[in-house]
């Protein structure tokens, strides 16, 4: 139940109307840099707060266009900004942040987005919802403030877990393209490193010698190969996970939660074509095929797909009537 205070301070200042300009939103944050209270500040005479201002409208401005927002979106008029309580204190955060080079805040201003780690998100996620959080004033405001809050930290969890994924295929990718050069090259580790030791009998440094059964042209033929097939593989890729993104809108849009198991053939298909296995020799597939893995088979073959002309459907096909007539 809310007390008489509380009611009156409701009445005053609806929730709908309680907005804040650009102009009060810096003077408050330059009184909490500068620890004086806010009766204190001449904003009409103090330069040093003049030029607060115009440093912290900048800072914000580039702020909201390297996130692909707006500051004016708020712009009532050409000398005032009339913004809701909830986003003035997301942008107090933003102007009281650290804005020194390589902070959180420079790296927006300076649009390297792509250098802000996860955790770097995740710290101002907290400290800004916090922030709004303290300005709520009834508990229809706190829940939408933790409904926003759990909503960033989930969009960083994902951010998080998709740079595992890709960290993960920077190493396999590494880790073969490596071993390939060196095939190629013929090198180990302790090529290029001067080396002593003894050498027929004699302790001298060694010299260095590159031998190699193939030619150095030799190399830049199956390197230059190997680059055009790694272009290659990934520009499929993509255009496989384009495919795959446009058919799994088409099922959420058009249908029903029902055809949720052609989702899962349209992903089957596409994870096949993408392995390239109707590359493979049918017989040799066909042997490491069990009874129950051609139920299977021919399970997801009999359903109503849009896939029956993909050409893995097309080698399943073959591959299980290969089996049954024991060929």
């Amino acid at each position: 139940m809310k007390n008489m205070l509380e009611q009156l301070n409701e009445m005053v200042t609806p929730l709908e109307t309680k907005e804040r300009s650009l102009n009060d939103i810096i003077a408050d944050a330059y009184c909490e840099r500068y620890n004086i209270e806010r009766s204190e500040l001449n904003t009409s005479l103090d330069s040093s707060y003049k030029n607060y201002r115009d440093e912290q409208k900048l800072k914000i401005s580039l702020i909201a266009k390297n996130l692909d927002r707006d500051i004016k979106e708020f712009q009532k008029n050409s000398n005032r900004y009339t913004i809701p309580f909830n986003v003035a204190e997301v942008i107090h955060q933003y102007i009281v942040e650290d804005s020194t080079k390589g902070s959180f805040v420079s790296k927006i201003k300076n649009n390297k987005l792509n250098q802000v780690k996860n955790e770097e998100k995740l710290e101002f996620v907290h400290k800004a919802f916090d922030r709004v959080l303290g300005s709520c004033r009834d508990s229809e405001d706190r829940e939408y403030c933790e409904i926003l809050r759990k909503e960033y930290v989930e969009m960083i969890d994902v951010l998080q877990k998709a740079n595992e994924k890709k960290e993960k295929l920077i190493e396999i990718s590494n880790k073969s393209i490596n071993k390939n050069i060196k095939t190629i090259y013929n090198i180990k580790e302790t090529d290029g490193f001067v080396k002593f030791g003894t050498e027929n009998g004699e302790k001298k440094i060694l010299s260095s010698k590159y031998e190699n059964s193939l030619t150095t042209r030799d190399a830049e033929i199956l390197v230059d190969a190997y680059s055009l097939m790694i272009e290659a593989l990934n520009d499929k890729w993509s255009k496989i996970v384009d495919e795959y993104v446009k058919q799994k809108r088409h099922y959420v849009l058009w249908t029903t939660f029902e055809d949720a198991e052609k989702l899962i053939d349209l992903e089957l298909s596409m994870l096949k074509d993408a392995l390239e296995v109707t590359y493979r020799e049918k017989d040799t597939i066909k042997d490491k095929i069990s009874e129950d893995e051609l139920k299977k088979i021919a399970e997801f073959l009999g359903r109503d797909t849009n896939l029956k002309e993909n050409k893995i459907t097309k080698t399943l096909k073959e591959i299980e009537s290969i089996a049954k007539n024991g060929q």
